[in-house]
């Protein structure tokens, strides 16, 4: 539809930037352009003008799915042939023919990134969906994509809690993330002169050996447990202990060194530290001096977050080793070499918060002279989210009872009362497999369906919301199309799309496509969301107005319903929900 409208205008306008929209009223046509607007102005003539010689030139060419081009004044209104193109869309969509080419680029999405202390909060869960929907997404139009998630085992949070739990007398019938984060409140309540002394002393221990990492995998292997009833997994575990041991940073750093912006300073409150001279090129940046390592020797946060992307794009030589775990792999100072990193693209999903730092990243990148580099890193910021009159800090613990865990529990049993209102008559196996579904994908749609850069109020009253914007109104709307399905057998029809219901969804589902690259180009997730909402709506209008089983359009009319399912089936998987057949 789009295509061949584009295709034509190209064959008489050339090259010039073209867009389309839905018109306000079918009379209109189905679908328009501005383009003679743009025109116009070039060509300085009337647009209304213009858009009649467009029209005229376009009456003789040969079209498919493009019945007629009309004018209404500047703007060029275009009339689909809704029996051949709604034909071939259904042919296409249930032969799963999306016409994607397999890409050259290798993207790398990192995220979730949590300090390996604690239980995941609800921030936490919403950088871990908004990162692993984006990579589905980048995986249906066949990017190479690799999800990585970064353990920094050698933080000084690290350091804190392995000294309480070392020192502190604690319940151990807990699980270890959750109680992990109870001894980091504990220490932080008790800290003095004294601990704090230890406490770096265990840290620079835990640099120059491995005494930590059973600990911090125990802690990590807990907090993708809590992952994984949302279906979020990784391709590989990123250890900061290991990239330090593996001499990446240190070939990293020799690398900054030569660049005529990072100096060693000899003077002034930063002497003897490397620090990266922003100001030189860029006068109007915040905070431009950026300490890179210390007087001391050490590296500090933005400095390791240099090397670590100069590995990312494969901008060093030396790799780490990796060794499986569970479904995954992860970095080890023992196991095999493997080709992770060396991306063409990265995606950094982090706190809004952190955004100066990933700015400082990006412009490094530029400053060693990798352009093309920067140009390709990408910093998915999203703002906090809490639920009503709830903030939540991990040193004073205002997160203890709103857990990720204890958020997803929540969310069953709130899913489980309303399946049991719903369908008493079910199994109680099967109510328990449908409440998790939708439990599953209430929290996840909640999450995902706000622009990351809003902040986000959780309310239960939205996410568990069967009439419209949720997880649970969309994937009834797939199970009401599997239920019809199952009333009758899908044969092949003479088209006769000429009911305005069937209309509308014929153009809703031709734009399956169109929403995923746009949220794949724009790195806003949320834009599916919408789509699947629209496309469940307008299915329902559809359902609602026009009969299917035993009208004389039968066929077709299963036919739209099979196209539907499959849309939202497949719409639901990227957004990491499952498609549930009935509820």
């Amino acid at each position: 539809m789009y295509k061949e409208a584009e295709k034509l205008l190209r064959s008489v306008i050339g090259d010039e930037e073209i867009t389309f929209s839905d018109t306000p009223n079918p009379a209109l046509g189905d679908f328009s352009t501005t383009v003679a607007f743009n025109l116009a102005k070039k060509k300085k003539k009337n647009p209304k003008e213009i858009a009649e010689e467009i029209v005229s030139l376009l009456k003789e060419k040969e079209k498919r799915y493009i019945k007629e081009i009309k004018n209404a004044g500047p703007y060029l209104n275009f009339y689909v042939n809704y029996n051949t193109f709604g034909y071939d869309l259904l042919r296409k969509i249930m032969e799963r023919d999306w016409d994607i080419e397999e890409k050259k680029e290798k993207v790398i999405i990192e995220h979730t990134s949590t300090n390996p202390n604690k239980p995941l909060h609800m921030g936490h869960l919403r950088n871990a969906i908004l990162g692993d929907t984006l990579a589905r997404i980048f995986r249906f139009l066949r990017y190479n994509t690799e999800i990585q998630n970064y353990i920094d085992d050698l933080g000084i949070q690290v350091a804190e809690t392995l000294w309480g739990y070392k020192n502190l007398r604690f319940e151990k019938n807990k699980k270890f993330d959750h109680l992990l984060g109870e001894i980091y409140v504990e220490v932080e309540k008790i800290k003095d002169k004294r601990i704090e002394r230890e406490i770096k002393e265990l840290n620079r221990e835990m640099e120059r050996s491995d005494i930590s990492r059973e600990f911090v995998e125990r802690c990590v292997e807990a907090q993708l447990k809590t992952l994984s009833d949302l279906k979020i997994h990784y391709d590989v575990l990123i250890f900061e202990s290991d990239l330090v041991r593996s001499g990446i940073f240190d070939e990293a750093y020799e690398k900054m060194k030569q660049c005529e912006n990072i100096v060693l300073e000899t003077e002034g409150e930063n002497k003897g530290c490397l620090v990266m001279k922003l100001g030189n090129v860029f006068p109007d940046m915040e905070n431009p001096d950026k300490v890179l390592i210390r007087s001391d020797g050490t590296a500090t946060y933005t400095g390791k977050d240099i090397a670590y992307h100069l590995w990312k794009f494969g901008l060093v030589k030396r790799n780490m080793k990796y060794k499986k775990w569970n479904s995954l792999y992860l970095s080890s100072d023992t196991g095999e070499a493997m080709n992770f990193g060396r991306g063409d693209i990265v995606i950094n999903v982090i706190g809004v918060e952190q955004s100066y730092p990933q700015q400082v990243v990006r412009l490094s990148l530029e400053l060693l002279g990798y352009r093309d580099k920067a140009e390709n890193f990408y910093h998915l910021a999203y703002e906090h989210v809490s639920l009503p009159e709830e903030k939540f800090s991990g040193r004073k613990g205002t997160w203890i009872g709103y857990t990720g865990d204890e958020l997803l529990e929540e969310a069953l049993l709130k899913a489980m009362e309303e399946v049991e209102s719903r369908r008493p008559d079910l199994p109680e196996e099967k109510k328990m497999r449908i409440a998790k579904a939708v439990a599953m994908g209430a929290v996840r749609y909640n999450i995902i369906k706000y622009a990351p850069e809003k902040k986000i109020t959780f309310r239960w009253k939205d996410a568990l919301n069967f009439e419209g914007d949720s997880s649970p109104y969309i994937q009834y709307a797939h199970a009401r199309c599997c239920s019809i399905l199952k009333k009758a057998e899908l044969q092949d029809f003479d088209p006769d799309f000429s009911d305005p219901e069937e209309k509308e969804l014929i153009k809703t589902l031709y734009k399956f496509l169109f929403e995923i690259k746009k949220a794949c180009d724009l790195k806003r997730p949320h834009l599916l969301t919408k789509y699947l909402n629209d496309l469940a709506t307008v299915f329902n209008s559809f359902y609602n107005s026009l009969k299917v089983i035993g009208s004389e359009k039968e066929s077709q009319r299963l036919a739209l319903v099979k196209a539907t399912q499959i849309i939202l089936k497949e719409g639901l998987q990227l957004l990491g929900i499952e498609a549930l057949e009935e509820m």
